[in-house]
C-alpha cells in the first residue's frame, strides 16, 4: 500500500517534472521563434531603410540636375529677353524709317509699287492708287492677278522679266486722261549687280 503510493507519487512527480521540462522547452522554442521573427523584422526594416536612403539620394541627385537645368533655362530666358529688347528697339527704328519713307513718297507725289520676291504687293503709294487700277486692298496679292492699267496690259510680264534678268525696264504709257507716264520697273538688288 505505502510502497505503491510512494511509487505512484514518484511517477506523478516524474510526470510533473517531464511536463514542466516540456513546458520550458515549448516556452524556449516560442521565445526563439519570436526572437527569430524580431530579427527577421529588423532585417526587413533595415533593408527598407537602405532602399529609402537610396531613393532619397537618387531624388536629391535628380533635384540637383533639375535645379541646374532650371538655372540654365533662366540664363537663356534672360538672354532672350535682352535680345527681344534689342529687337524691339530695332523694330521701332525700322517702323520710324518706314513711316519717314511713306511720308517722303506721299509728299513728293511719287508713284511707287513695292513687291516681295514672290511678286506679291507689299506697298502701294497713294499716287499709284489714284492713277492706276490698283487698290490698297491689293496688298498681299500677286501682281499677276491684279490689273495695273488698261493701257499697260503686259505689266506683270515685264515685272517678271525685270526680276528674273535683274534689269530695269522703262515704258512710256499714256493714261486714259491723256497724261504721259514713265513707268520704271527695277529690282531692289540692281545696285548690287553694278557694284
Amino acid at each position: 500500500g505505502k510502497k505503491g503510493k510512494i511509487v505512484e507519487k514518484k511517477k506523478l512527480m516524474e510526470q510533473e517534472k517531464d511536463f514542466s521540462s516540456k513546458q520550458e522547452e515549448m516556452e524556449q522554442l516560442e521565445e526563439n521563434q519570436v526572437s527569430q521573427k524580431v530579427w527577421e523584422s529588423l532585417g526587413e526594416i533595415k533593408r527598407v531603410m537602405i532602399q529609402l536612403q537610396c531613393a532619397i539620394e537618387e531624388l536629391e541627385l535628380k533635384n540637383q540636375k533639375l535645379q541646374e537645368a532650371n538655372q540654365e533655362l533662366l540664363d537663356w530666358n534672360q538672354e532672350l529677353q535682352s535680345k527681344n529688347q534689342s529687337n524691339r528697339k530695332t523694330i521701332e527704328g525700322l517702323v520710324g524709317i518706314n513711316q519717314d519713307l511713306d511720308d517722303l513718297l506721299i509728299r513728293s507725289k511719287i508713284g511707287a509699287l513695292y513687291l516681295d520676291s514672290d511678286l506679291c504687293i507689299r506697298k502701294i503709294t497713294p499716287v499709284m492708287e489714284q492713277n492706276t487700277l490698283l487698290l490698297s486692298s491689293d496688298v498681299g496679292r500677286c501682281v499677276e492677278y491684279v490689273r495695273f492699267m488698261n493701257q499697260y496690259l503686259n505689266f506683270s510680264e515685264d515685272v517678271k522679266t525685270s526680276m528674273e534678268k535683274k534689269i530695269v525696264i522703262e515704258k512710256e504709257v499714256v493714261s486714259k486722261d491723256g497724261m504721259n507716264w514713265l513707268i520704271r520697273i527695277q529690282p531692289y538688288d540692281m545696285e548690287e549687280k553694278k557694284g
